[in-house]
């Protein structure tokens, strides 16, 4: 199992449009139609950064505008095969638009033994 772990960094201004548009939308084309085997879409609330220290945590500022989705893919060929359905879907390329991202960051994530996850 490889997990992708997309966050995404949006347009403040567009995020309350953006959500009703992922609810209404594109969460149900990627999921339903395309089949992507989604394990979680969140909205990020606030971080804290540290040192591995205890008592080190400072928080830092809410997230206002980030969401943060996992993929569990069982091979890259299938990654690769629903990526390309969805980029190929009328409907995908009709509904979506690029003006609430600000920017993404991808992740791929093998579970260690000890992971519930596998």
């Amino acid at each position: 199992m490889i997990y992708e772990l997309r966050t995404y960094e949006m347009v403040p201004e567009f995020f309350d449009e953006y959500l009703k548009l992922a609810d209404d939308a594109l969460l149900p084309i990627i999921k339903d139609k395309i089949g992507f085997p989604v394990v979680g879409f969140w909205r990020g609330v606030s971080e804290t950064r540290s040192r591995v220290e205890p008592g080190a945590e400072a928080d830092l500022p809410a997230l206002p505008a980030q969401i943060t989705w996992m993929i569990a893919w069982d091979s890259l060929e299938q990654r690769a095969s629903k990526w390309a359905e969805l980029y190929a879907d009328d409907e995908w390329n009709r509904v979506l638009d690029r003006k609430y991202y600000a920017s993404q960051h991808v992740k791929f994530l093998s579970p260690t033994a000890a992971s519930p996850l596998q």
